[in-house]
């Protein structure tokens, strides 16, 4: 009876599919039972812990809660990293995909945004290694793209085989066309819920078929906590603007990401 009521719950749960609690802002294990208090008690009992270098990644399985939560550990190498790694930590991100509870390969990818197009060819090189390494490892991979999606399209188009998800879109109509099409997985945060933001007018409910919502935290705070520090429990204000937007009840999109997520993990329901 016990995993009866353990399923139906995290049925009905709100899921965080991106977030970085394992940042030393959280101070997670000193405010431990903080966090598990307040998530409890906005039912936010699914989460995804994201890694950016190999330090994150290694720190992510550290963030351990009790068992009426499912916890996943996706581990990688930020393209911001793309002057700085070393072929060593590619090997150690490798071995952390052979964990048992390692769930996929990300945060990877390419960033224009913040980075010079003359690194490009550097960000390609850690893209494609870590790639190969997904595809190796057969783990599903989740993305960071800003000002470079043609860029990472073109590239994953030789990687049939692998599931993706494009981390807080912020592309064009035209790009999340493409991504809709391809039956790729895209990630929506606290961005939608700020005053000017292209999403809205991009957005239609048929995209909720391969829509994942997060928070990104400890950034992109949603509205009404703009200029606070973001926390996953925020993840139920993002829910509320789909909500709203679609007209979809919490309910119905509640069961409707899960199963997005599951499938861009490989879980079954």
């Amino acid at each position: 009876m016990k995993v009866v009521r353990r399923v139906t719950q995290l049925a009905e749960t709100f899921l965080d599919s991106h977030l970085h609690l394992q940042m030393d802002e959280f101070e997670f294990e000193k405010k431990k039972e903080d966090y598990i208090s307040m998530l409890r008690e906005n039912d936010v009992r699914i989460l995804n812990i994201v890694g950016y270098d190999l330090e994150s990644s290694e720190k992510s399985f550290n963030i351990k809660f009790p068992d009426d939560f499912e916890v996943y550990y996706f581990v990688g190498i930020h393209p911001h990293y793309a002057l700085k790694y070393k072929n060593e930590e590619i090997l150690e991100i490798e071995k952390l995909l052979e964990r048992k509870d390692c769930t996929g390969l990300g945060e990877i990818g390419i960033d224009l945004f913040w980075h010079k197009s003359d690194e490009i060819e550097n960000q390609k090189e850690l893209f494609i290694k870590q790639l190969d390494i997904a595809r190796r490892k057969k783990k599903p991979v989740m993305l960071h793209v800003r000002n470079g999606y043609d860029e990472v399209l073109e590239i994953i188009e030789g990687y049939k085989d692998l599931v993706f998800e494009f981390h807080s879109f912020s592309g064009t109509k035209e790009q999340l066309e493409i991504i809709f099409s391809k039956k790729y997985f895209f990630g929506i945060n606290g961005i939608l819920t700020f005053k000017n933001n292209d999403l809205k007018e991009i957005l239609n409910k048929k995209h909720l078929a391969r829509m994942l919502i997060e928070t990104d935290s400890p950034y992109l705070t949603p509205v009404p906590f703009r200029g606070k520090r973001n926390t996953p429990e925020k993840v139920i204000y993002i829910y509320k603007r789909v909500s709203e937007l679609f007209g979809i009840d919490i309910k119905d999109l509640k069961r409707i990401i899960r199963e997005n997520f599951y499938e861009f993990i490989g879980k079954k329901s």
